[in-house]
């Protein structure tokens, strides 16, 4: 049977993770099958088991889903059991990247990502042209109008005043850009830095109102 410093141990770094201990179930065994078995209420396929490695040996064992590259579960052997319940911490961090990627907004902003790469794709040799000065004066309005509405953001939450002032340098340098660079270069460059920038505000009301279709604005429906 565990002690109840080994239990509170494994408690401690649930309840300091991004989660809290309160999205967790924990059941403790004799080693065989496990001595630990922590599941992620929100969702039971994420398991963390630690476990006696086999009959007799001294090894520790964990089974961990999601693993570093793919959902189902990593194996991992250990010396010992601190060494083991050290990995709870970089397990929560996986289920995170997960629970966050699931997000339906961030669903969305990978579905413009590949509906700019489809686009700038069809440009094919076009890539290397250069915007027009109506064309990139063009650019530049949608992008200003972009920076007013940061502004707005900003105004109404003062906790994204610095994000917002660091979006707008960079949307700043893309309207310097789109007269120095190819289409091709250009719409990458303004594809990574708006959707970051729709990304850092989306949180917030003001944000969700306008960001997303002002990026898509910029980036699908521009100049061809």
């Amino acid at each position: 049977m565990l002690r109840a410093a080994a239990k509170q141990a494994v408690f401690n770094l649930l309840d300091e993770s991004y989660f809290g201990a309160s999205n967790f179930t924990v059941e403790y065994g004799e080693g065989s099958p496990f001595w630990v078995n922590i599941a992620f209420i929100p969702n039971q396929n994420f398991r963390f088991v630690l476990k006696r490695a086999s009959l007799g040996s001294s090894l520790y064992e964990t089974s961990e889903a999601p693993g570093v590259k793919l959902l189902k579960a990593d194996l991992h052997m250990a010396t010992t059991f601190e060494d083991c319940i050290n990995r709870v911490p970089s397990w929560v961090n996986r289920i995170k990247e997960e629970v966050i990627d699931a997000n339906p907004i961030n669903r969305e902003l990978q579905a413009v990502r590949k509906q700019l790469e489809e686009r700038i794709d069809g440009l094919a040799e076009r890539q290397e042209e250069y915007f027009t000065n109506a064309e990139a004066a063009f650019l530049a309005e949608k992008l200003n109008e972009f920076a007013a509405k940061l502004d707005t953001v900003s105004t109404a939450n003062a906790d994204l005043e610095a994000v917002v002032k660091g979006l707008k340098e960079r949307i700043d340098e893309l309207v310097s850009a789109s007269q120095q660079v190819n289409k091709g270069t250009w719409l990458r460059m303004a594809g990574s830095r708006l959707l970051n920038a729709t990304k850092a505000v989306i949180g917030s009301k003001e944000g969700r109102e306008f960001a997303l279709e002002a990026a898509k604005r910029v980036l699908l429906e521009g100049p061809k």
